[in-house]
C-alpha cells in the first residue's frame, strides 16, 4: 500500500505513476473491447479482469451515452434540459429512462401517467433505479412514490432554479449548492447533474469547470488512502478537507497535461473526471488488499 505525503515530490511522482497506469490501464481494455478483441486479451490485470470498473470517463458508460444521445443532446439548448437531468439522474437506469423519455421530450408532468409507466418497469425489471450508487427517497414511502414526491417538489421550484441557473457567470459551485437545496439531492447526486449540465447551455461556459468538483465518498477514500494509506482521512463535508482534497485533484489534473502520464492523443481529463476515478482507485486498491469487490464481471 503507497503511504506518501503529497508534498514530496518523489511521494507525488510514485502516487501520480500509479493513479495513471490505472486508468491507462482501464482506458485500454475499452479501446481493445471496441476493437472487437477477445476478452481474454483486454488486460492481464488480474483485478480489471475479474471485477467491473466504471470507465474512465463518464460519458463513456452506457447510461451517459444512452441519455447524452437520447435526452441531453436533443434538450441541451432548452431549459427543459434541468428537470430532465434531475429526473434520468434520480434513476440512472436506461430502461426507466427509456420509459420516461417520450413525457420528458414532450414535457408530459402528470404524475399518474409517470407512475403508470414506472410500475410498468417495476413489474418488468424487478427495480427502477440502478444499484451504482444509493437512491435516497423519504422513508416509509415505495421506491416510486417517494421519487415522484421528490421530483414533484423539484418540479414545483423548476423556476425558482431556471431564474438562478441562466445567470451568464453561474459557477458549477453555485449551481451545485442550489441543488443541494432539493429534497433528497445530496451532494453527489447533485455533483452527477453538474457535470450533465456542463454538456449544455447551463454551465457549457463555467468559470470553474477546470478547477471545482464535488469530492464524493469514494473519491474522498481514494484520496485518503491512495497518498496517505488512510480511507478515512478527509472528512468530505468539512470545508477545510474539501479545499483540500480540490488542491490535490489539481495537481493530478496538471499531471494529465504531461504524456508520461497520460497519451495527449487520447480524451482530456476535467476535475470531475480526476474525482471519478480516485472513487474507482479506491476500490482497486481494496481489490488489492484482498477485500472482496462487489461487482464481479461475467
Amino acid at each position: 500500500m503507497l503511504n506518501v505525503v503529497p508534498n514530496l515530490q518523489t511521494g507525488i511522482d510514485r502516487v501520480l505513476g500509479f493513479y495513471f497506469n490505472y486508468c491507462r490501464e482501464r482506458y485500454s481494455i475499452l479501446l481493445k473491447r471496441r476493437a472487437g478483441f477477445p476478452q481474454e486479451k483486454w488486460t492481464e490485470d488480474p483485478i480489471l479482469k475479474a471485477f467491473r470498473f466504471t470507465n474512465v470517463f463518464r460519458e463513456d458508460d452506457a447510461m451517459t451515452i444512452w441519455f447524452r444521445e437520447h435526452i441531453r443532446e436533443p434538450l441541451r439548448d432548452d431549459a427543459r434540459v434541468l428537470m430532465a437531468i434531475i429526473a434520468c439522474r434520480w434513476f440512472n437506469k436506461i430502461e426507466t429512462g427509456e420509459a420516461l423519455r417520450p413525457l420528458l421530450l414532450g414535457n408530459i408532468w402528470d404524475q399518474e401517467i409517470w407512475r403508470s409507466e414506472l410500475n410498468k418497469v417495476k413489474q418488468r425489471d424487478g427495480t427502477i433505479c440502478t444499484g451504482a450508487y444509493m437512491i435516497k427517497t423519504p422513508a416509509a414511502m415505495s421506491k416510486i412514490d417517494g421519487i415522484l414526491q421528490c421530483l414533484w417538489k423539484a418540479k414545483q421550484r423548476e423556476e425558482e432554479l431556471l431564474y438562478g441557473l441562466t445567470r451568464s457567470n453561474l459557477t458549477q459551485q453555485q449551481c451545485w449548492e442550489r441543488l443541494c437545496t432539493l429534497d433528497y439531492i445530496g451532494g453527489f447526486t447533485a455533483n452527477e447533474i453538474i457535470v450533465d449540465l456542463t454538456h449544455t447551455f447551463f454551465l457549457e461556459n463555467a468559470s470553474d469547470i477546470m478547477s471545482w468538483t464535488n469530492p464524493g465518498p469514494g473519491g474522498a477514500a481514494g484520496i485518503g488512502l491512495l497518498l496517505y494509506g488512510d480511507r478515512k482521512k478527509f472528512n468530505r463535508t468539512k470545508d477545510s478537507d474539501r479545499a483540500e482534497m480540490i488542491n490535490i485533484m489539481s495537481v493530478f489534473l496538471k499531471a494529465s497535461q504531461e504524456e508520461r502520464y497520460w497519451p495527449q492523443d487520447w480524451p482530456r481529463f476535467t476535475l470531475h473526471t480526476i474525482q471519478f476515478n480516485f472513487c474507482e482507485i479506491f476500490k482497486y486498491m481494496q481489490g488489492q488488499a484482498g477485500f472482496r469487490l462487489k461487482r464481479r464481471y461475467r
